[in-house]
């Protein structure tokens, strides 16, 4: 006889893998957040770049349509939004240079005159593969101007076969609420001498040794005056004594933690200091590579 526990299983796998995330919940939350489901893309319909068929330059691209500032502004703005695309590919040779990603992203100047970078990549580790690619992020809360660009991506060597289909735009339908958190895509950090890649569904920052600290991945983060922020992330070290540190910039919720070489989940809790507004991870000692994964930021 099948128990509840484990007719409820493939729902909640397949509920984690509808909104990419590795939380767990209850069967009434699963059915609260699915009533009434509408996902409603905010680009044209079927979009796609086909390396055999679109322009072959060093960093091929194709311009997106559908979007525009007036649907932006009514839709976008302060929603968390999720972008994603399935891509295939086969031929990738990793070169240093090419940025080795597939993806799309759009730029847009905000009417405070801020730029802002949105969209979700796809960091390649293997010579051929077929992968669903998405990114859950937090749209600006203030109206834009323009729409500097809107373009799908092919940043691998230009002989390899790239197929990028399902190009979308739409609010998260679990619109942060339950959780109150961002999933920031990592790709969009600064990360002077960081790889990041795609593993088993996750990005993963590879961080090199930094006795000098000169290696950091860092966020500029749009944090609120007088609120407390808690962090969470999943770490393993590549040799014994990796270490990590992580904080908010000026000493918010400062914490070394050294690591094991199997992944596990840490946290800390801070108040940020405006005046830098920023947010970073840096491997502290000459021990070998640090792996970070699976960050998210909450309201404490």
């Amino acid at each position: 006889m099948t128990t509840i526990n484990e007719a409820l299983t493939p729902l909640g796998n397949g509920f984690r893998n509808l909104y990419r995330t590795n939380d767990k919940y209850s069967a009434a939350d699963m059915a609260k957040l699915l009533s009434g489901l509408e996902i409603h893309n905010f680009l044209d319909d079927s979009q796609y770049f086909d390396s055999k068929v679109d322009n072959n330059v060093k960093y091929p691209w194709k311009v997106l349509t559908g979007i525009d500032v007036d649907k932006w502004n009514k839709y976008l703005v302060g929603k968390t939004v999720i972008f994603s695309f399935d891509a295939e590919w086969s031929g990738f040779v990793s070169n240093n240079d090419y940025q080795n990603r597939l993806g799309f992203e759009l730029q847009t100047t905000a009417e405070d005159g801020t730029q802002h970078w949105n969209g979700s990549w796809l960091y390649l580790n293997t010579e051929s593969g077929k992968q669903y690619c998405a990114t859950r992020m937090t749209i600006y809360d203030k109206p834009i101007k323009s729409i500097d660009y809107a373009n799908i991506y092919n940043q691998i060597n230009t002989d390899a076969t790239v197929k990028i289909t399902n190009v979308k735009v739409y609010i998260d339908p679990l619109g942060g609420a339950p959780l109150g958190l961002v999933n920031p895509d990592m790709s969009t950090w600064e990360h002077q001498g960081i790889q990041i890649i795609s593993q088993d569904g996750y990005q993963v920052a590879v961080l090199p040794p930094t006795p000098d600290d000169t290696k950091q991945l860092i966020t500029h983060s749009s944090w609120e005056q007088g609120k407390t922020y808690r962090w969470t992330f999943e770490a393993k070290a590549a040799q014994p004594g990796g270490t990590i540190h992580t904080e908010m910039w000026g000493g918010g919720g400062f914490l070394t933690i050294k690591l094991t070489e199997e992944w596990k989940e840490y946290s800390s809790i801070g108040k940020p200091d405006l005046r830098y507004n920023m947010f970073y991870f840096w491997n502290v000692y000459d021990t070998g590579n640090i792996y970070l994964r699976n960050v998210k930021i909450y309201e404490a």
